[in-house]
């Protein structure tokens, strides 16, 4: 399995085990809600100006300072028509202290002010209130800014204070974000020499973050996207977001569209997320792609987190631009208590995800042998019914520290999952129309345990180990019993009963699938993080055995009752080194996987499924990555991946012995703000729903999508991949 977190390819290597500090429970930061805007002509000239505009309202100055008659306030705004100055020393009048414009644009007025404090705004075009951009001391539930003046007559000098805004509207309102524009030509075919100018991309971001008070905050994110539809529309949505309100004793968070949440617990229930296509893991939090609340409570050493989601947005295979929403909801609560604060530490989790699906039985697409029977029995004359699942999990966990400073962490949970046909839409009256009811029709019921223990050692501030054992034991399903999920891959098993027509996403279905039998897994992790100088470097190494054991009456295939494992050992080491005072920067991620997969896979564990089949071929990943500063300003960065993929028990042999894909970029960046970036194939990263920066699976996002779009199994999306012949040119403005 993969782990640690690999926060760049310049500095990879060693990462603490430690968890960050930060208040239990609630991410403190984060980018509120958004829902789609219909695609339309929406000029990108109109982004850029108002992107501009923000830019230039941020750049207002304003001030007091101690002068030969008084004290001198400014406030630079040449475009204001006229400003004025108001506060406790005129009563707050708009008018009794007008300012006078220079010739650069800056509004002076000159006070005679007595001793004491004194509370003040700027009053732009007789209506706009302003705090002053300038003063960091921010007083009462307006927002006025504040000065001191002293006995002798000096203003007091305040602590350096980090300032919360940057724009004029306000001294609680602070806007930032960026303009991201990306030009792509590639070849269309294999040995191409015409490289085809596609589609270019417009992004454009904004963040307006709101501090109301010290305990009430909040942000929204605003984004404009010229990626869909027609060369003329674009798409403008409210994409993410967040409001928290802290108190003393509890907090609360409401979110869309954010990563807020993790469990810190060994079986990592919640959170710890990792992106497909990475040899490192990413421990995203949970959040993306959902929308909720969480409440949290602190107090007497104890810290109890609860929170409810939908998930609007789920994660899988189909169009990428497609919003999948699969009607899961995701609940929780995890209860820590510090018994003996650094030594002894107990935790409760419970996590339960739930789903319900409306199908169609009217058109006469969808059949059902347990509805057919149930409406045979009952009379039953609804015509469209709900298949539920629940899927919960409850765990309780200890960590301790061992002598020599050696973090012990054990882990129990049980874990419990059933589907029913639980509602039909003509089951009871409400008047004389017929209205939802509930009904009880069992599909099926699973259970099994999950046990961990988990070792950290912090030797030095050079080397990092851990050391984790895992056992999880299900058993096997009843005869007759189905287990249902939505469709998850590309490809529908012909062996199974499909439902579609499911919501109003297209080639959304839910598939029953035969009893799974009884399974183990064991996992064993081995991980060393070790930095010396400029090297930095991760160890990993991974053992995973799995049993999966049908008898007769639950097989699919076979006739007589059968056992498959497999023995999975991952070895991946990786580092970094920085050379000529990190001038150059170079490294590798190396990821070795090797399966002994004994007796035929099939059912919902089929290696004929392209998704599922990767992870029973024994496969040698290499990245070899680098930077070089050629001057203070322009870079070259290089990162070149070859996969090799092997068979073995049988499996068809991959069509190439192996898959290279280089790619090559100059980066250009004047400021801190500005990135030009001219670069030769496939990105690794992916810049598309992801943090300014973006995130390492580029290359998995665009072998998903040519699988999508030409139908195509993983073994054609790789050698496309490596066939491609790309050049894009990419540029970001961030402010």
């Amino acid at each position: 399995m993969k782990k640690h977190k690999q926060r760049s390819r310049e500095k990879l290597g060693k990462k603490s085990n430690k968890k960050p500090h930060r208040k239990p429970g609630i991410k403190a930061t984060g980018d509120l809600p958004g829902s789609r805007m219909p695609g339309g002509p929406f000029p990108v000239g109109f982004l850029l100006a108002f992107a501009i505009l923000s830019l230039a309202a941020c750049h207002s100055m304003a001030g007091v300072q101690k002068v030969a008659l008084g004290y001198e306030f400014t406030y630079e705004d040449p475009g204001a028509a006229s400003v004025s100055v108001a506060g406790g020393f005129n009563n707050w009048s708009a008018t009794a202290n007008a300012m006078t414009k220079d010739d650069k644009g800056v509004w002076r007025v000159t006070m005679t002010l007595e001793p004491g404090k004194y509370e003040y705004k700027f009053v732009v075009n007789g209506s706009g209130w302003i705090a002053d951009p300038d003063n960091p001391v921010v007083v009462g539930d307006y927002g006025n800014s504040q000065i001191e003046i002293d006995a002798e007559g000096n203003l007091v000098e305040k602590p350096t204070v980090r300032k919360f805004s940057n724009t004029p509207l306000g001294s609680r309102v602070a806007i930032n974000g960026y303009f991201r524009a990306t030009y792509p030509a590639q070849s269309e075919v294999a040995g191409e020499q015409r490289l085809r100018l596609r589609r270019p991309d417009h992004e454009f971001n904004m963040d307006v973050n709101v501090k109301a008070s010290d305990n009430v905050n909040g942000s929204v994110r605003v984004q404009f996207d010229t990626g869909v539809g027609t060369l003329q529309e674009t798409q403008g949505k409210l994409y993410s977001g967040h409001l928290n309100l802290l108190a003393s004793a509890f907090d609360t968070k409401g979110y869309y569209n954010e990563e807020v949440l993790s469990f810190d617990e060994p079986l990592e229930l919640l959170g710890h997320q990792d992106l497909r296509g990475t040899i490192r893991e990413e421990h995203l939090d949970y959040g993306r792609g959902a929308q909720g609340a969480i409440f949290a409570m602190h107090g007497l050493g104890a810290v109890g987190t609860m929170f409810y989601t939908n998930i609007y947005d789920f994660d899988r295979f189909n169009n990428p631009s497609t919003y999948d929403n699969t009607d899961t909801d995701v609940m929780g609560a995890r209860l820590t208590k510090e018994l003996k604060p650094d030594l002894v530490r107990v935790g409760l989790s419970w996590l339960r995800i739930q789903n319900g699906w409306w199908v169609d039985f009217v058109s006469g697409v969808n059949h059902s042998a347990q509805i057919d029977s149930f409406k045979y029995v009952t009379r039953d004359s609804s015509d469209w019914f709900e298949i539920g699942t629940a899927d919960q999990t409850l765990a309780t966990d200890v960590r301790f520290m061992l002598p020599k400073k050696l973090l012990c962490t054990v882990e129990y949970a049980y874990w419990s999952w059933k589907a029913a046909w639980d509602v039909g839409n003509k089951d009871r009256l409400e008047g004389t129309n017929p209205a939802n009811g509930a009904i009880d029709v069992p599909l099926g019921k699973d259970s099994g345990h999950r046990f961990k223990a988990l070792l950290e050692k912090n030797v030095n501030d050079k080397l990092d180990l851990s050391i984790s054992h895992e056992i999880q034991r299900y058993k096997a399903m009843e005869a007759g019993e189905l287990y249902v999920d939505f469709r998850r891959t590309p490809f529908v098993d012909p062996s199974v009963n499909t439902y579609t027509g499911i919501g109003s996403v297209p080639g959304f279905t839910i598939q029953e699938f035969p009893p799974l039998p009884d399974r183990q897994n064991d996992v064993t992790e081995l991980d060393i993080g070790f930095g010396f100088g400029s090297l930095r470097g991760v160890i990993e190494v991974d053992r995973t055995w799995l049993r999966r054991g049908y008898s007769v009456a639950d097989s699919v295939s076979p006739t007589v009752p059968s056992t498959q494992t497999n023995e999975r050992w991952r070895v991946a080491p990786g580092f970094s080194l920085g050379l000529f005072r990190d001038r150059l920067t170079v490294g590798l991620d190396y990821e070795f996987i090797q399966n002994d997969a004994k007796g035929q896979f099939f059912s919902s564990f089929s290696i004929t499924d392209q998704l599922y089949a990767s992870q029973f071929y024994d496969t040698r990943e290499l990245i070899v990555f680098g930077k070089l500063n050629l001057t203070q300003r322009l870079a070259a960065v290089w990162d070149v991946r070859r996969m090799v993929y092997e068979a073995n028990n049988g499996q068809v042999p991959p069509p190439d012995d192996s898959y290279v894909s280089p790619y090559f970029a100059f980066v250009y960046s004047p400021s801190s703000s500005i990135e030009l970036r001219l670069g030769y194939h496939v990105s690794p990263t992916y810049y598309k729903d992801a943090p300014l920066e973006g995130r390492g699976n580029g290359r998995q996002v665009w072998r998903d999508t040519y699988m999508w779009e030409h139908g195509a199994d993983m073994f054609a999306a790789e050698r496309a991949l490596s066939d491609i012949r790309m050049i894009t040119l990419m540029g970001v403005i961030s402010f």
